[in-house]
């Protein structure tokens, strides 16, 4: 063999010192100084340097040379020192984040399977149209949808899709159990712990350099949103339940004909309006901003009015309206209605004959001819 001697490239390497082999083994407590009386002795280990901290260059089985000495009136040029290079250590797997995992998820999807959820996609994107489509369209919807459940039982757009449909304003107050049953199906569907420990944690910016990064991120995104839209179907759905049942019971000795009285609330005790409104602000910052009207303006309404706090809810609608000015016909008429009737009740009278004197000007049923 040929020994090449040569000055180490980065400078000299310094070694830890220990007071015992065992921990000179577990690179426990390094870095031993000791100032001994004249004739006294210890005994002490010298360990590894830091597999970083060797020179560039070195490679497995090269030997370092040094020197080492003990006290100021040692051997001029210390005692020979040698250490055999050992091979580089593993390097430490990087733990997986989810959005590795999901990327890992997608790339075992075959060409079949990318065209299966593509079929599946735009089957669901057509129940939209087909409920759209009003009552007529409604035994095609059904059909298209028992074809999808069965192959796809626990998609959540498809399950989106059909609370939408019993959410539908013209025949919602028919199938309340129905919009509740729905909304559960969805919630059911979401992993909440898992979903708030992702947003409990900074999220990922979605211009994030990493794809699967930023996809991951629009994925929690979407969950979230339907989490959101079913805790808020479900809450109103079970604010009219309890309405109705209320009002069934009120008139229950007045009733005639044999007239069946509306379906009663779940049994389940956590199934009310207060507990699903308490789970939706979980989740929902802007819940009472005015500006969300359109989203949550009847639930806010709801609860105000069931604690009876008139003047916020005066407040509250007086906000809505004006910071909403292209609100949806029914929820406007409602919103203005509230505050007639909150105004009669705080004893403004005036102001709410003035106010429905504005909305007859304002959004007339019709014009005259001439």
């Amino acid at each position: 063999p040929i020994w090449i001697y040569r000055a180490a490239k980065g400078g000299s390497v310094s070694v830890p010192v220990f007071t015992n082999k065992p921990d000179a083994a577990a690179a426990k407590g390094g870095g031993l100084h000791r100032f001994l009386p004249h004739g006294s002795a210890c005994g002490m280990a010298v360990g590894e340097p830091a597999y970083d901290k060797l020179p560039k260059g070195c490679k497995q089985g090269d030997v370092l040379v040094g020197s080492v000495t003990y006290g100021k009136n040692d051997r001029p040029k210390g005692w020979r020192v040698e250490y055999v290079v050992p091979c580089a250590p593993p390097a430490d797997p990087k733990p997986a984040t989810p959005a590795a995992e999901a990327k890992a998820e997608g790339e075992e999807k075959t060409e079949m399977m990318k065209l299966d959820e593509a079929a599946r996609d735009l089957r669901v994107k057509a129940l939209a149209t087909l409920s759209a489509g009003g009552t007529a369209k409604d035994a095609d919807w059904a059909e298209l949808h028992a074809m999808l459940s069965k192959d796809w039982p626990d998609h959540l757009p498809l399950a989106k899709a059909k609370l939408a449909r019993m959410d539908r304003e013209v025949t919602r107050k028919d199938s309340l159990a129905e919009v509740v049953a729905a909304a559960d199906a969805i919630i059911d569907l979401v992993d909440t712990p898992e979903l708030a420990a992702f947003f409990g944690l900074k999220a990922v910016p979605l211009d994030d350099p990493d794809p699967a990064a930023a996809k991951l991120r629009k994925e929690k995104d979407e969950l979230k949103e339907a989490l959101v839209d079913a805790l808020a179907r479900k809450a109103r759905a079970m604010a009219d339940m309890e309405a109705s049942s209320s009002q069934a019971k009120d008139g229950a000795e007045e009733a005639k004909d044999g007239a069946e009285a509306p379906p009663p609330p779940p049994a389940d005790g956590s199934a009310t309006f207060d507990t699903s409104l308490y789970r939706l602000q979980q989740w929902e910052d802007g819940l009472k901003t005015p500006s969300n009207a359109p989203k949550y303006g009847r639930l806010v309404v709801e609860n105000l009015t069931r604690k009876a706090q008139i003047g916020a809810l005066l407040d509250y609608v007086t906000k809505a309206l004006n910071e909403n000015p292209k609100l949806d016909a029914a929820l406007d008429t409602e919103l203005r209605a509230v505050k007639v009737k909150v105004l009669g009740e705080l004893g403004w009278a005036h102001i709410a004959e003035n106010e429905k004197t504005w909305d007859i000007i304002n959004k007339p049923k019709a014009f005259a001819l001439f």
